[in-house]
């Protein structure tokens, strides 16, 4: 069994790679790998959020013209808000996008040619999570969807 964590820097576009090998039940560190962008098979989608996360005017014309988006409702009473919004409306829900470092884990997935991919932000300690979910279209990566 294998697993890797990347450490991937979205303003230096190269990611770290923590290469890991499990044996006799012990997880055990197998090598180190650094790569720029442009050779992983995540590299597509990488150039694409690197911007998306970095550049306002970018993020913009990158968000689809209607978003799904299932989250709680901000009122507290328990119940799940599920629909579209508009791109203009996107602002609404108020959530920062995860930019800098961020990390991904590997079991034995492979990116080529993926034509929807999750980013998922969690906060450490408390539980909370939110999910942003892109597509690959004709005309590039857009924001299609959001979870909360």
């Amino acid at each position: 069994v294998q697993a890797s964590v990347e450490r991937i820097d979205l303003e230096g576009r190269n990611i770290v790679s923590f290469d890991f090998v499990k044996s006799s039940g012990v997880w055990n560190l197998h090598a180190v790998r650094e790569v720029d962008f442009a050779k992983s098979d995540l590299g597509d989608f990488l150039n694409f959020y690197s911007v998306f996360a970095s550049d306002m005017t970018f993020r913009e014309q990158s968000i689809s013209p209607s978003v799904h988006i299932s989250m709680m409702d901000p009122d507290g009473n328990g119940q799940t808000l599920d629909g579209f919004i508009n791109r203009e409306q996107w602002y609404s829900i108020g959530s920062a996008i995860p930019e800098g470092v961020i990390s991904n884990i590997r079991c034995g997935q492979d990116y080529g040619n993926m034509k929807r991919i999750f980013v998922e932000k969690t906060g450490l300690g408390n539980g909370m999570s939110e999910t942003f979910i892109f597509e690959k279209r004709r005309q590039g990566w857009k924001l299609v969807g959001y979870e909360n």
